[in-house]
């Protein structure tokens, strides 16, 4: 694995399972736990990365949501968490 010389913020639900990524990336790692289908978590994720004092020079969003319901039992609330996270 080469190191472009970037510092990653690494962003999930997950925190343990962050933590074991970043020990295992030759790079430095800030790990921030959010889930991004909660408003305040997005809120703590948008201040991390706005913030002046740690610029982010590239942003590559992976982040993902699938319901695997039925798609004529997906309820409401899962179409607005598939769709706060997608987009």
């Amino acid at each position: 694995m080469s190191n472009d010389g970037y510092d990653l913020v690494l962003v999930a639900r997950d925190k343990k399972r962050l933590d074991a990524l970043a020990k295992r990336l030759p790079t430095k790692c800030e790990v921030l736990s959010a889930d991004l289908t909660d408003a305040s978590d997005v809120e703590r994720v948008i201040k991390r990365l706005t913030n002046p004092k740690k610029p982010i020079d590239v942003l590559i969003n992976n982040a993902m949501f699938h319901d695997p319901t039925d798609y004529l039992n997906t309820t409401l609330e899962s179409w607005n968490k598939t769709l706060a996270v997608n987009l």
